[in-house]
């Protein structure tokens, strides 16, 4: 039982607290779609999840928009940014 509470507790953080996203390098893979829709339905409060990418055209936003299925509820406020993943950026994230 003492399981379930803890687990409850981290959906409550995740539900009421995490407004901002970056996934790093994202490739877009399977495990990488689940893990963002997740978060996305979780954050009830989300304000802005990015997505870092390595080389991918618009023609490749585009389709993985559609895969995420980032439309369905979640954040009413979300918004998504899929930019361009770089050296200097990773490091701003660590920074401090």
């Amino acid at each position: 039982m003492k399981n379930v509470l803890q687990y409850n507790n981290l959906i409550e953080c995740l539900d009421l607290h995490l407004t901002e996203i970056d996934l790093i390098d994202y490739r877009g893979t399977t495990s990488e779609i689940k893990l963002a829709r997740f978060l996305f339905l979780k954050a009830s409060v989300l304000k802005v999840m990015r997505f870092g990418i390595l080389w991918r055209n618009n023609e490749w936003c585009a389709d993985h928009r559609k895969r995420l299925k980032l439309n369905e509820k979640g954040s009413t406020e979300a918004e998504f940014v899929f930019e361009r993943s770089s050296k200097e950026r990773r490091a701003s994230l660590f920074a401090d």
